[in-house]
């Protein structure tokens, strides 16, 4: 027996609010009034058409495809032309304007680049010139100390057991208690010697290695003794942009900003 395909009773289509056309506005140059016409008076008919329940409703779908595919052929007569036409008109408008529009951005982007960077290194000369009158200052004044007597010394510093003896004063003392060691009072004459305040001396690689070590086990409390040198960093990072990663570890460049002019 051979194999039967049972159909539906009834065939529905999408719904006909779905298939309405979006509003139609005229355009210069194009006479679409005889196709408008068509869709007028016929597709408030086809919009009913959202079942097939009969042979009757059948025939009316199929009537209907047999009048659109017409329509459609001439809705193309009518645009394909201007259609082409304007399209090639567009890839000419679009060609010349490229050839005005792409070197006012190019020099927009370079020179806005070029104003950025002067910026940036403005700033960064600012900080140098700052550091440099900051340590200026600090010389002025340790020399300006350095002039003074030791009586006005001491009343800058309040207590006499605070105004710091320079090393080498500390080391001409030996001459006058040759039997003595740092911490002893000597002799009759009434000279002695004394220890001065503790100082720390730096073994920056060994810190490092303990900080990273540290670091492993979860401990950050040595970060707080290191410094990067910010303004070296800048420098290099503005001369290698993303790069300087690849000559510090741990840092990258970033851009936060872009210049507005008004």
């Amino acid at each position: 027996m051979d194999q039967q395909t049972i159909l539906p009773k009834t065939t529905t289509a999408q719904p006909s609010e779905a298939l309405a056309a979006t509003k139609y506005e005229p355009l210069p140059g194009i006479d679409a009034t005889n196709l408008k016409k068509f869709q007028d008076e016929h597709f408030p008919e086809f919009s009913k058409l959202t079942k097939i329940t009969d042979t009757k409703s059948q025939s009316l779908v199929e009537a209907a495809i047999a009048s659109i595919k017409p329509h459609i052929k001439d809705i193309g007569k009518v645009f394909d032309a201007e259609c082409e036409r304007r399209y090639t008109y567009h890839k000419e408008a679009t060609s010349a304007r490229s050839v005005l529009l792409t070197p006012a951005e190019n020099y927009s982007k370079s020179l806005s680049k070029l104003l950025l960077d002067w910026v940036k290194a403005e700033r960064l000369r600012e900080e140098q010139r700052r550091i440099a009158e900051a340590q200026r200052l600090a010389k002025l004044e340790a020399d300006r100390l350095a002039a003074l007597p030791p009586p006005a010394i001491a009343s800058l510093f309040g207590d006499e057991d605070d105004i710091p003896v320079p090393e080498s004063e500390y080391a001409s003392l030996s001459e006058f208690v040759p039997n003595t060691t740092a911490g002893q009072m000597v002799s009759d004459s009434g000279v002695g010697t004394r220890k001065l305040p503790w100082k720390a001396v730096i073994d920056l690689k060994a810190l490092v290695i303990a900080c990273a070590k540290r670091l492993e086990a979860g401990d950050d409390s040595l970060l707080m003794y290191l410094s990067a040198n910010e303004t070296v960093i800048n420098a290099l990072a503005k001369n290698q942009g993303e790069k300087i990663s690849q000559f510090i570890p741990g840092v990258t460049a970033v851009q936060e900003e872009t210049i507005k002019l008004s």
